[in-house]
């Protein structure tokens, strides 16, 4: 319902492949298909990239490096592990950079290879010749590994990723920086003073050890403020009983009043019928100078790769700051816990 992304900054996407004949030609067209969507490659390697002979390894490190310069990463794997340096091939090098930086990574493997991975065949007949390569595979298949035939394949999942289950039609634009990971939310969220959530399962909060930690943490020791408008069933029910549990035992650890839990965080259940949001939306320091909003995780790849956190442009936080209002206001049982707006010093 609230999710309206049509101005965000043009993605930048490191394509991590070998460069040997086999990989080559799906490179130059997955890159190619690529910028003619306005997506911005960062493309370091060069076909006469001289990985046969490696004297000067500054030439890695700057590769490896480039790394940081994106905030997607795009892994194609053919039959190749590619050129060794320390133990491990660059390509797995700049995967490890990747992960190290917490970017969301997109792993597309050949259907032969990922047929012959899936098989267990390692031999000179096989396309995965060595051990090596088939370990790196099975450190991959955390993710959501993508096998494709055509490198067509490659370009239209990304495609659907970033348009279809973005709301259709992006418009990009280069003056916001849209995409957060998930180091960015948190640092937002603890030092946040208020939040306001709307969450079909409470994924987050409770079950995510990390965030769950942090939202402990704001509620106990810094008394941040959170509502949540969530989805009525039994599962979300318990979790938010859990969750006022271990508050209130914290509070009478610390000696803190009860009663000022109620004020601090409080829930609106929805019927499953009138629950209209797919994904998580929070609204961080309502009507402050430090207000930002985010769609959670717009991407499902939840326990598989890094997540997709989105932040809404000016008029659309303001929009769904507004109807997050209206909302409440007009569901919530208890009228002293109506969003007044003259104690926001509007």
């Amino acid at each position: 319902m609230f999710l309206d992304v049509t101005w965000l900054e043009i993605p930048k996407l490191f394509i991590s492949s070998t460069m040997d004949e086999n990989t080559k030609t799906d490179r130059e067209s997955i890159i190619e298909d690529l910028k003619k969507e306005n997506y911005d490659i960062i493309e370091f390697q060069s076909y006469n990239f001289p990985y046969d002979n490696m004297q000067d390894l500054s030439i890695v490190d700057e590769t490896i490096n480039a790394v940081k310069k994106a905030n997607v990463f795009i892994l194609i794997l053919d039959n190749n592990y590619g050129t060794v340096i320390d133990n491990k091939s660059i390509i797995h090098q700049e995967y490890e950079r990747a992960k190290e930086l917490k970017l969301p990574i997109f792993v597309f493997i050949k259907q032969n290879v990922w047929r012959d991975f899936e098989n267990k065949k390692i031999n000179s007949k096989s396309t995965i010749k060595k051990k090596e390569y088939y370990d790196f595979i099975l450190e991959l298949s955390q993710y959501k590994i993508i096998p494709f035939k055509k490198y067509q394949d490659c370009v239209n999942y990304i495609k659907e990723q970033f348009l279809n289950l973005l709301g259709g039609v992006l418009k990009f634009s280069s003056q916001s920086q849209w995409l957060w990971n998930e180091n960015t939310t948190r640092r937002i969220e603890k030092s946040a003073k208020e939040i306001w959530i709307i969450t079909p399962d409470f994924l987050w909060d409770f079950d995510d050890k990390e965030f769950h930690a942090i939202v402990m943490n704001n509620v106990i020791d810094r008394d941040c403020k959170y509502k949540y408008i969530y989805k009525n069933s039994e599962n979300n029910n318990l979790k938010r009983d859990e969750m006022l549990r271990l508050y209130k035992m914290y509070f009478n650890k610390k000696g803190k009043n009860i009663l000022d839990l109620n004020n601090q965080v409080q829930f609106l259940p929805v019927n499953s019928s009138d629950f209209n949001w797919s994904t998580e939306q929070i609204l961080f320091n309502p009507f402050s100078v430090n207000e930002m909003a985010i769609a959670v995780d717009i991407m499902d790849v939840r326990d598989r790769t890094l997540k997709f956190n989105i932040e809404f442009g000016l008029n659309k936080r303001i929009g769904f700051r507004k109807q997050f209002i209206d909302f409440w206001n007009s569901n919530i049982n208890n009228k002293n816990n109506k969003i007044d707006i003259s104690n926001y010093n509007v």
